[in-house]
This record gives structure tokens, C-alpha cells and sequence, in this order.
């Protein structure tokens, strides 16, 4: 059974390819509706469970593709679903042959979350730039890739024992008698000891460690995207 995106990975694709009832067209002139789905009609209108029923429909060929090609390696529930918005952000073909899912195979897990921020760039003006919006969208693939999409919640402290409690009463205890006993006249403060200067601490000789390198790819000015598709990403208009 192919594995399907959890509703985090639904809820990031969803925030960032935008949502559109009304049929429009994209920077290549075709007409698009609800979340990035072509072809639609001119005058073409939706509500917005239409578009999510669209999304799911258009979503499941990724959801199949990147199942295929990680079925057969340990993949979390975070890693399948980031996996599954990029290849539905730059396609099935660009993902099969990225660095992504040959470290992800790999079992290099760091260097496919890293690996994710070379698809930052796009065509603007026959140029390739680094898109504001592409790069938000690796990052936020990037952290739910790591399983950090969310805040972890943290574990509440355990309760007392019976038995610390029953040590903590009888010290409240000692100290409410010994307080009870004191005479009415403050007792003279003895004198204070003289200081006693320690030796000083050995020195130990450390190793240092080098700074830890990036992962290196050869395919980072291959993995961009073209013009036609950045308008759903919000980094060109």
C-alpha cells in the first residue's frame, strides 16, 4: 500500500503553493485553480474543499513516485512527506535524480536534509537567482525532513515518592525544633576561619577538532526551477 502524506506535509504544500478559487493564468499562460492545479476553465470557480479534493487527486502520483523509490530503505513518516512536497514543487524527474534522494538511499540522512536547500534557485530574467519564497519552502522541507516541523512537548516532572516526601517532613521537622530551642539572646558568631588557598587546578591539553565541512553536491546549478514555476511560490510575479 503506498504510503501517504501526513497533514503537516499537506498543510506546508498547501501554505505554500496559495490558494485560488477563480481560474487564473500562470506566467506560461496556462490556466490554474485552487492549489497549483492545471489544467483548469476559463471562468473556471471552486470552494475550497474542491481544492483540496484537486490537491489530494494531483498529490498521489508524487506520493506513488517517492514510495517507489524509498520503499525499500528506512523512511519516517517527516522524511516521506517532505520528500513528497519537493517532488511536487520541481517534479517527479528532477527529483528522482537529485542529491536528496541519493543521500536519502544512501542512509545519509544530514546530507539529504542539507541537500534539500540546493533547490533555492530559479530563472529571472535568463539569470539563475536564489527565489526568497523557493528557499522558505526548503527550509520549512528541511525541518520536517529532521522531524522538526514542530515543537516537542516537554515531559512533565515526575511526582515525588512517598519516600522523599516522608524526608522532607521530618527535615521541616529538625529544623522547626532546632529553631524552637534557640535561646532568646543571639549566641556570639564565632570567628571566621582563615581562608584556605586550594592549589590550582592541573592544566589538561585538549584536541582540537576541525570545523565540520558542508556536504559538497555537483548538481547544485542544475537544481532550479524555470520561470513557470515560481509564480505559485510567491518569488516571482
Amino acid at each position: 500500500m503506498t504510503r501517504r502524506i501526513s497533514d503537516a506535509g499537506l498543510a506546508l504544500v498547501k501554505k505554500d503553493e496559495g490558494l485560488r478559487l477563480a481560474a487564473y493564468q500562470d506566467v506560461a499562460s496556462v490556466w490554474t485553480i485552487g492549489y497549483g492545479h492545471t489544467p483548469a476553465r476559463p471562468g473556471q470557480k471552486i470552494t475550497e474543499a474542491d481544492a483540496e479534493d484537486l490537491l489530494r487527486h494531483d498529490i498521489a502520483r508524487f506520493e506513488r513516485a517517492v514510495d517507489a523509490v524509498t520503499q525499500d530503505v528506512p523512511t519516517t513518516e517527516e522524511q516521506f512527506s517532505a520528500m513528497v512536497s519537493l517532488a511536487f514543487n520541481i517534479g517527479v524527474g528532477a527529483f528522482k535524480g537529485s542529491s536528496v534522494l541519493k543521500k536519502h538511499r544512501a542512509k545519509d540522512y544530514p546530507g539529504a536534509a542539507a541537500a534539500f536547500l540546493l533547490w533555492d534557485k530559479g530563472h529571472v530574467d535568463g539569470q539563475l537567482a536564489v527565489i526568497p519564497g523557493l528557499l522558505r519552502r526548503r527550509n520549512e522541507e528541511r525541518r520536517m525532513y529532521l522531524g522538526d516541523a514542530a515543537p516537542r512537548p516537554q515531559a512533565a516532572p515526575a511526582p515525588a515518592t512517598p519516600a522523599a516526601r516522608n524526608i522532607f517532613t521530618h527535615i521541616l521537622q529538625s529544623v522547626s525544633e532546632f529553631f524552637g530551642r534557640r535561646p532568646a539572646q543571639a549566641a556570639a558568631k564565632p570567628a571566621p576561619a582563615p581562608a584556605v588557598t586550594k592549589p590550582a587546578a592541573p592544566h589538561v591539553r585538549g584536541t582540537a577538532r576541525p570545523a565540520q565541512e558542508s556536504p559538497a553536491d555537483t548538481d547544485n546549478s542544475a537544481e532550479a526551477l524555470n520561470a513557470a514555476e515560481l509564480q505559485r511560490l510567491g518569488g516571482v510575479s
